[in-house]
């Protein structure tokens, strides 16, 4: 029997992922309000009928493909720590955080800018979006104090929030890399780390 479910879920795992890049690609080129569900399902080659039985709307689309983003955020770093955060010293860890979120952010802009707008004009960012960033700084956090009993928790936190949305903030709007330029990463890391070891 799993023989015969297992390239059916593989099948499945595989549009899906076809779908998640067409709307990534797609959103890179024309943004997201300019997205159709016609224009991913075709450049995912899938059929329209396909599209709708995995998403309700573009909204549920774009849910999705944002928690595969935190995903792949958190993978980045994860490989950037080699596995160990603890045999970095904090601000190791520190800069390991900031170049994974700064590359993981890079090419969102098309989806940072979105989900800006939508707050914006009154919308809501989904439970699952929320808990996905939620969690992803939750797992920084750990990874940032690396159980060093040194460094208080809250602390920690708040550096890495307030590292990710900076960083965010400038996907969105560029202003601090046009002020900062190559400088950025190293102000970023050297705030975060004056303000945990204060």
């Amino acid at each position: 029997m799993s023989s015969v479910n297992q390239p059916r879920q593989k099948r499945s795992e595989e549009t899906l992922a076809k779908i998640l890049d067409a709307c990534d690609t797609l959103s890179q080129e024309i943004g997201f309000e300019d997205l159709s569900m016609q224009a991913i399902a075709r450049t995912a080659g899938v059929s329209v009928g396909n599209l709708y039985n995995r998403f309700r709307n573009k909204e549920d689309l774009i849910e999705h493909l944002v928690m595969r983003r935190q995903r792949a955020v958190a993978a980045r770093i994860a490989t950037l720590l080699a596995g160990d955060a603890a045999a970095l010293d904090l601000r190791g860890r520190l800069t390991a955080v900031t170049r994974g979120l700064l590359e993981g952010l890079a090419d969102t802009r098309a989806l940072q800018v979105s989900a800006a707008q939508r707050l914006a004009s009154g919308g809501t960012i989904s439970d699952g979006v929320r808990g996905g960033a939620d969690a992803l700084v939750v797992r920084l956090t750990e990874w940032v104090r690396a159980d060093d009993p040194r460094l208080d928790s809250e602390r920690c936190r708040f550096a890495v929030a307030t590292l990710a949305y900076a960083i965010q903030f400038n996907v969105i709007f560029g202003v601090a890399t046009r002020t900062f330029g190559d400088e950025l990463p190293q102000r970023l890391i050297d705030q975060a780390h004056a303000y945990i070891e204060h």
